[in-house]
């Protein structure tokens, strides 16, 4: 199909394509219907006609035909007539007695005692009463005929009994009919999967696999004019984008250079203070900016150098933040399992983690830290509580987004002057993790910030080699 589509232009459209392969399931279902008419006037052979049949039409014909002659012979000579028609018609007998004006036991609904009233009326003289009786024949479908004529006398034709064969109903046509539109329609499906379905599946399975890395092979459109150029045109957007953040990393590693430089001369200078105390608070003023600084510049790096994931004790991981915590005169109400190992990125994961801890020891006294995991789900679940003033609902998801901060009289306002960076840096190694963050006050007071983060990252694969044949 792929070299049938590289020869002829035209045919790599994507409308061009529907527009043929709904023309062939057309012209495919009349053939199979075509195809199956043929088949079965073929092998169903001649009707078994044995030459003593007798349809309606015949029936009604040798009434007209022999009432006429009656009826047309002068009335000296009609028993002679009569007699004679009785020996030469068959299924003819005289009536010795008037028929029934209204008989009984006849099928109104029936197709023959509606039609040949009918055409009686219309084919017999005036003067030729007629009236339908039950039939003689039992299970016949055709009435008896009482013809009376002038001189009184009735004749009573009756069917011979056999009749020509129904034609077989059209449930044989319509059965292959309806086969012959599924099996276009599926064959339509088929194609369409093949030329237009498959290769955007291929080409979109193959995006999800780059997770916000920007390295790996380019994209590959297959099949129709639309996904190459949709192809090309990804292709080209993510050259833009790696152009873009080589622009941005070498920038923010310009800024940081700028920004680290003048803080440690201050550093430097500030240890030459005689004051103890001035000193002191200089010296952390100068560690805080510079803190805030290399929160700002990771913010800001993002994804600019992918970390990869990687199957970590996650137990062990915040073990180790609680430590350095504690060393730092912090200490950590921790609750963490002997070990769980899940795919995450460590330093990422461990700045999230921080951040929320740091937040918590900045707006309360204690702090909590749990891991525990949510087999259910296949997630872990961490979760970092203070004794802090919480969070008011209506600011939460602004909280969340970067250099955004709460005023003092809310009561989590940073009366230190912090970016706002560390719920917006939570959020952002969350989202990469493919998890949820989630905050909520608790009784009496205080805010819980939950991580759901996944045990495992499961990419989409792309399809299958097999599948582009």
């Amino acid at each position: 199909m792929n070299r049938l589509l590289a020869r002829i232009p035209a045919l790599q459209r994507i409308a061009v394509q529907i527009a043929l392969l709904v023309t062939l399931s057309i012209v495919v279902t009349n053939i199979l219907v075509i195809l199956s008419v043929i088949f079965f006037n073929h092998f169903r052979g001649p009707p078994p006609v044995r030459g003593s049949e007798e349809d309606i039409l015949a029936f009604v014909t040798r009434i007209v035909t022999t009432s006429a002659m009656v009826a047309e012979t002068p009335v000296d000579q009609q028993d002679e007539m009569i007699a004679l028609v009785l020996r030469a018609v068959p299924h003819v007998r005289p009536l010795a007695e008037k028929p029934d004006v209204e008989p009984h036991g006849l099928d109104d609904k029936s197709h023959e005692v509606m039609l040949i009233p009918s055409v009686l009326r219309d084919r017999l003289p005036a003067n030729i009463d007629f009236r339908l009786l039950p039939p003689t024949r039992t299970g016949s479908r055709y009435p008896d005929v009482a013809v009376g004529f002038a001189d009184g006398q009735y004749l009573l034709f009756s069917h011979s009994g056999v009749d020509v064969p129904e034609p077989p109903p059209p449930v044989i046509v319509l059965v292959f009919g309806a086969v012959a539109i599924v099996l276009t329609t599926g064959l339509l499906l088929l194609l369409m999967k093949r030329t237009v379905i498959a290769p955007l599946e291929r080409l979109s399975a193959r995006v999800a696999t780059v997770e916000g890395s920007l390295d790996g092979p380019d994209f590959v459109g297959e099949g129709t004019r639309e996904v190459r150029q949709l192809a090309h045109e990804l292709n080209g957007l993510r050259d833009r984008q790696k152009v873009m953040i080589r622009a941005r990393t070498e920038m923010l590693a310009a800024v940081g250079h700028d920004l680290r430089t003048p803080l440690t001369r201050l550093r430097l200078r500030s240890e030459t203070i005689a004051n103890d105390v001035t000193r002191s608070e200089m010296i952390e003023e100068i560690d805080r900016l510079a803190r805030l600084t290399e929160k700002a510049l990771a913010f800001l790096r993002g994804n600019s150098v992918a970390e990869p994931f990687e199957r970590v004790d996650v137990a062990s991981l915040l073990s180790s933040l609680a430590d350095t915590y504690a060393e730092m005169g912090l200490e950590l109400d921790c609750d963490l399992p002997a070990r769980l190992v899940a795919s995450v990125q460590p330093e990422a994961l461990t700045r999230c983690v921080g951040n929320l801890v740091e937040n918590g020891f900045k707006f309360g006294t204690n702090v909590g830290l749990s891991l525990r995991p949510d087999e259910e789900n296949q997630r872990i679940i961490i979760e970092i509580h203070d004794d802090g003033p919480g969070i008011e609902e209506n600011l939460r998801e602004q909280l969340m987004k970067p250099f955004v901060r709460a005023d003092d009289k809310d009561g989590r306002g940073d009366r230190r002057g912090g970016f706002g960076l560390g719920l917006a840096i939570a959020l952002q190694v969350t989202t990469d993790h493919k998890g949820a963050l989630e905050l909520r006050n608790v009784e009496p007071h205080g805010l819980l910030c939950c991580l759901r983060l996944p045990i495992e990252q499961r990419p989409i694969d792309p399809a299958p080699e097999a599948d582009r044949a």
